[in-house]
């Protein structure tokens, strides 16, 4: 059966806002103005958020000079993945060639530049819902495989770039910069805003890198009356503030119940722990999640969020 096309692209993966559900439906605190019950089918997704556009000569020029000073792996991995994404447009120029292009051809086209991305998300998806359960099971020994760690640490950081809220931020932060290079004469600048479809796969192998090697990975057991949230914006550097340029810094944070949390922090070696904590800290990490929030907040716990109205 021939696949269809996908409109609803989703943010935050389903598998994922699971963890916040009661028979299925869970509460959705919106703009800090209004708290509803949905399905996780409703929320935290776009309507072709992840479809690919035609790249130009600039957009090509704009990968070329958002890459040039990333690893050797990233730049293999930019590599493959540029060769995946353009596979719709290698067909189409194949069927314009040979004078096949016809309703049906066109279609495919349309499915296959709507849905490629998404399809690579849901990929990983089911390597993280892995992850999710083991960690859920307190199986930490992925953290002492060093190819396990290195996929753990990409799809952390695939969730911490896929979102639009990371999006928006990041164009921002990248506007303030370019501006002040232009100052100091620099011609040639990257358009973050057009390619980042593909820099939001690519920016988290370079960080999923930096998050493998020398880190200590801090599973948070909560106990208290006061759950974990999650938002449209999942995973969260706490050492950013809001409204700022983005920190050098990288200290990632990742709920991934009510219950479990983990936090990945530099440290001088590479180890994981997991430790009870204390209300007062689950409250400042909830805290943390409604600031660096997008537009929505979820829980199953209609009174945690009713505390973040406004």
């Amino acid at each position: 059966m021939m696949e269809k096309v996908k409109k609803r692209h989703h943010l935050v993966f389903q598998r994922y806002l699971a963890n916040w559900t009661t028979n299925g439906r869970l509460f959705c605190l919106r703009n800090r103005k209004s708290i509803v019950q949905s399905g996780t089918r409703a929320i935290a997704q776009q309507k072709y958020f992840y479809r690919i556009p035609e790249l130009s000569r600039e957009d090509v020029m704009s990968i070329a000079l958002l890459t040039e000073s990333m690893s050797e792996q990233a730049k293999g991995v930019t590599k493959s993945l540029m060769d995946l994404f353009m596979i719709p447009f290698d067909y189409r120029n194949y069927v314009d060639l040979t004078a096949q292009n016809n309703e049906k051809t066109e279609m495919i086209f349309t499915r296959q530049t709507t849905n490629v991305v998404e399809n690579y998300h849901c990929k990983w998806e089911g390597e993280g819902a892995n992850f999710i359960s083991r960690i859920e099971k307190n199986d930490l020994s992925f953290w002492d495989d060093v190819k396990e760690c290195q996929k753990f640490c990409y799809f952390l950081a695939i969730q911490y770039f896929r979102t639009d809220g990371i999006k928006s931020v990041m164009v921002k932060d990248f506007e303030k910069r370019a501006g002040l290079n232009l100052k100091k004469g620099v011609l040639h600048l990257p358009n973050l805003e057009r390619v980042w479809w593909f820099m939001s796969l690519v920016f988290p192998v370079s960080t999923g890198e930096h998050l493998s090697n020398n880190h200590h990975l801090r599973v948070l057991v909560n106990d208290t009356e006061t759950p974990f949230i999650t938002s449209d914006q999942p995973a969260i550097n706490l050492k950013m503030q809001v409204d700022d340029l983005l920190p050098d810094e990288l200290e990632m944070y990742y709920p991934i119940s009510q219950n479990i949390a983990v936090i990945v922090a530099p440290s001088e070696r590479h180890f994981f722990t997991s430790e009870p904590i204390r209300r007062e800290m689950v409250s400042s990490l909830n805290d943390s999640i409604v600031n660096l929030s997008y537009n929505e907040v979820y829980s199953n716990n209609k009174s945690v969020l009713e505390a973040y109205l406004t």
